[in-house]
């Protein structure tokens, strides 16, 4: 459930799609088990990327790591 997770654990990142991380997404909220993060527009990104999420539950169990292709334009 949404309890079983700790904000500490999910870790979200911007990767090319070589699979070179570019940046950290930070998070700005966690609630009721919903991460959000933000990349500001300022943020210099190649036109297409990987937005990939990884996560552990407080027990210390790995999940599935998520991985989504953005392409910007």
């Amino acid at each position: 459930g949404a309890n079983a997770v700790d904000v500490t654990g999910i870790d979200v990142v911007v990767k090319d799609m070589n699979g070179h991380q570019l940046m950290r997404v930070p998070r700005t909220s966690f609630q009721s088990g919903r991460w959000t993060g933000r990349i500001l527009s300022s943020t210099k990104l190649p036109k297409k990327f990987q937005l990939v999420a990884n996560a552990i539950n407080k027990a210390g169990n790995v999940g599935v790591t998520q991985t989504t292709v953005v392409t910007i334009g």
